[in-house]
């Protein structure tokens, strides 16, 4: 009996080879470190990770330590499975690990074939938990056409009349989603993330691309629990999650850009931990490509590339921005491959990293090189790109309206080349748009919400996405 070890944190494809005789008996040997959530009374609950597969072939796992009391789930086989229905024997919320067979020509796995491809990501279905915290907080995953967007042209601001009409574009109060949100928990911080997949973007044969954002900070102070308790299932957390990403479908909704929208609940104590540190982020994504095929009925899956990455952030989300900046630098993985936009939504660096914030913008643009694209929204906030900006795009003529300005370079296909923007707007810019809320009299965070609202949409119809 042939024994494979596989460890679950790896996202490598383990292939037994041609020599593999798909009659032998075969014990697959998975690393099973402890998949830990919070129950709803705030306990830890600990759970395995087991191999969960819907093959009539495949006896389901039983579990044994070894001498170093590693936990391991084994799982034999008797013969080669027959053509796999991956879903119909198990729930959703049960599966920790999923095993997928195909042959070198793409087929599925039948008696006669002896090459047998194997992917565990450590991703599970979140749905119905969320669905539960939801109703349990008077909240609702539901989607609301009801929308404040515009339709931005470019520049985005225009000497129009006082209000909405300074915005070049029109207001859109109605942009129905016709995709689908999912919800997805991981065995580590952060331990869940919200999905818009755009309706028709299951249909595609090459690489999925993806738009990750990145919040502000949790704290106390923005009501969410002390320490860990009940995350990421509580009350605040719930509404965090669904208001963030609500905002971001209608966005890639009314953008009509071919991009799954994902959204990383991050903690009170570790904020969203090492997930900002680009091999990090990589692998998760490479994990949500297997679970997009598992469970949301993406073709050609579960070998679908990552493709092109956004990286948009709001408020603290900016040292998130900066973590990723630091840790994907040229000639890495991520940066030369995958991560070609950013968006800044009114981004706000601590103040030991103010300085070399606008500079490090700068450096991973690249004067957009392979179609790099850089998008800036703000108002005054200690630091100042400006001057980095404009040189870094060949001081282009600024259109200035009621105190806001902006900068442009267009995205060049023919050369290869990503645009940037940089909107800078003032209280005084604003000011008609709330009613009788004033920006000029309750300033900065009157509007400071209002950018991750309203600009990741500029981003995404400016990027080198696919049109759907």
């Amino acid at each position: 009996m042939a024994e494979i070890p596989y460890h679950a944190d790896d996202m490598a494809d383990l292939e037994l080879g041609t020599d593999f005789d798909p009659k032998q008996k075969v014990s697959l040997h998975f690393d099973a470190t402890p998949f830990e959530t919070a129950d709803d009374a705030g306990g830890g609950q600990h759970r395995a990770y087991d191999p969960v597969v819907s093959w009539d072939e495949l006896i389901l796992p039983t579990e044994k330590k070894d001498a170093n009391k590693n936990v391991h789930s084994v799982v034999t086989w008797k013969a080669a499975p027959q053509a796999p229905s991956l879903g119909a024997a198990t729930k959703p919320s049960e599966v920790r690990t999923v095993l997928y067979g195909k042959s070198k020509d793409g087929t599925a796995v039948s008696t006669q074939v002896s090459d047998v491809l194997l992917v565990v990501p450590g991703l599970i279905d979140a749905r119905a938990r969320v669905e539960q915290a939801a109703t349990a907080a008077g909240l609702s995953v539901a989607p609301d056409p009801k929308t404040w967007l515009v339709d931005f042209n470019t520049p985005c601001i225009l000497d129009g009349d006082a209000g909405w009409g300074r915005w070049n574009g029109a207001l859109q109060q109605s942009v129905p989603l016709d995709g689908e949100l999912r919800f997805v928990e991981a065995r580590t911080t952060p331990k869940l993330f919200g999905l818009y997949i755009p309706k028709g973007t299951k249909t595609g044969t090459g690489p999925i691309d993806f738009c990750v954002f990145f919040h502000p900070a949790i704290t106390g102070d923005a009501g969410f629990p002390p320490g860990e308790k009940n995350y990421p299932y509580a009350a605040r957390y719930i509404q965090c999650i669904i208001g963030y990403l609500l905002s971001g479908a209608h966005q890639v909704q009314l953008s009509k850009r071919d991009v799954v929208y994902v959204f990383p609940l991050g903690s009170i104590t570790q904020q969203l931990s090492t997930f900002t540190q680009g091999p990090v982020l990589l692998k998760l994504l490479k994990d949500l490509t297997v679970y997009l095929g598992r469970f949301a009925g993406f073709a050609n899956s579960p070998h679908r590339d990552v493709g092109r990455v956004a990286a948009a952030c709001y408020s603290f989300g900016a040292n998130h921005m900066n973590a990723l900046m630091g840790s994907s630098p040229p000639g890495s993985e991520f940066y030369d491959k995958h991560w070609f936009e950013a968006y800044h939504c009114d981004p706000v660096p601590v103040p030991d990293l103010q300085a070399s914030y606008p500079a490090a913008c700068v450096r991973w643009w690249n004067k957009g090189a392979n179609k790099r694209c850089l998008r800036i929204y703000r108002q005054p906030s200690g630091w100042d790109p400006w001057p980095l900006m404009s040189a870094a795009m060949g001081s282009p003529k600024p259109t200035t309206v009621q105190g806001a300005r902006q900068i442009d370079v267009p995205n060049d296909d023919g050369a290869g080349k990503g645009g940037a923007t940089l909107v800078e707007t003032h209280l005084e810019f604003w000011r008609g748009m709330f009613g009788a809320t004033d920006p000029v009299k309750n300033g900065f965070f009157t509007i400071h919400g209002w950018f991750p609202n309203l600009f990741q949409y500029h981003g995404l119809k400016n990027s080198f996405f696919r049109t759907l």
